[in-house]
């Protein structure tokens, strides 16, 4: 079974909560812009094709590319991220995306390593 926590650099996520922190503070971002994120850190530094988010995000719908481009662009706002100059995620024009930073795996909070447990002041985010 996969880790529950994920960590790159600043950005932390907890799969089995849908969380997602930067910098130790809640990112607010819509469900299908965390399954996003959730899937490319899942995967770093590794190319997912446009037709595999589809398939992961909108199994079983029809969604156009500008449907993907959108949530894209929100989760880009939300961590701060350029599109012309991207750290965290990579537009590989016509194909996908990449994440671009590495990507540790934990069972316990990084954030909380004596306990294991989130931090009281942690909320849902996705929405």
């Amino acid at each position: 079974m996969a880790e529950r926590y994920l960590q790159a650099g600043s950005i932390r996520l907890d799969r089995n909560d849908e969380r997602l922190w930067k910098d130790g503070a809640p990112v607010s971002l819509g469900q299908k812009s965390f399954a996003i994120i959730k899937v490319l850190m899942e995967n770093p530094q590794t190319l997912i094709t446009k037709d595999e988010l589809f398939e992961r995000v909108w199994p079983d719908l029809a969604v156009s590319d500008a449907v993907l481009t959108t949530a894209i662009k929100e989760l880009r706002q939300a961590l701060g991220d350029n599109a012309r100059a991207p750290s965290i995620v990579e537009t590989v024009y016509g194909r996908g995306y990449r994440f671009l930073l590495a990507v540790e795996q934990h069972s316990a909070d990084p954030a909380d390593p004596v306990t294991g447990q989130q931090t009281p002041s942690s909320e849902n985010i996705a929405q």
